[in-house]
């Protein structure tokens, strides 16, 4: 090979060796571009998704007042006629300290030789999951309520629509089971149950 073929290999591998450098850095561009634009659809993907998840969570809430406001006018007379409540509060809240939190949808009070309390949750559709959440709130209310320790502590739900079999479940975990009759709730109490104390 003489020193002008060998000139003329290394000057033809100097522009293989640019040529292939610019392909390469083209194509870089070209995957750093899509993975920018991925990374852009995949941002409003978790944005839509972000505001999808807030609309239904508030439909949730709207639902939830609407079912409470609904309940209200006959649960008073409900929980008055059964239980002789004196004060009927709704939506009680207390915080706790080290930021524990809970939210009662109502509570009754009966003073005088009764000394009873009656924690009444309202659920717009009550399944086996939302009675878990009902039983494990009923379990905490003396931790967060110290002033009801003295107290007969009674739970009622109020439903408009219940899951198959859930009546059933609901009085073995003895609570008062309220429902939606006509235009007016009805308290539904089997001959043999008895309610729990809490």
């Amino acid at each position: 090979m003489t020193d002008q073929e060998l000139r003329d290999l290394i000057g033809s591998l100097a522009a293989d060796t640019q040529r292939y450098k610019e392909e390469f850095a083209a194509e870089r561009q070209k995957t750093e571009a899509e993975r920018r634009k991925t990374e852009a659809e995949r941002r409003k993907t978790d944005k839509q998704l972000r505001e999808l998840g807030k609309q239904i969570g508030g439909i949730h809430d709207k639902f939830g007042k609407f079912a409470e406001g609904l309940m209200l006018p006959s649960l008073k007379r409900v929980v008055r006629k059964t239980f002789g409540v004196d004060t009927l509060d709704w939506h009680v809240e207390r915080e706790m300290a080290d930021g524990r939190h809970i939210e009662l949808d109502a509570r009754g009070l009966v003073n005088g030789s009764r000394n009873i309390c009656v924690v009444i949750e309202v659920k717009s559709n009550l399944n086996q999951q939302e009675l878990a959440k009902v039983v494990k709130k009923m379990e905490d209310v003396r931790a967060f309520f110290p002033e009801y320790a003295s107290m007969k502590l009674y739970g009622v739900i109020a439903a408009i629509h219940t899951s198959r079999g859930i009546e059933e479940r609901v009085y073995k975990a003895g609570f008062y089971l309220a429902r939606m009759s006509d235009t007016t709730f009805r308290l539904d109490v089997p001959k043999d149950f008895v309610p729990k104390e809490f």
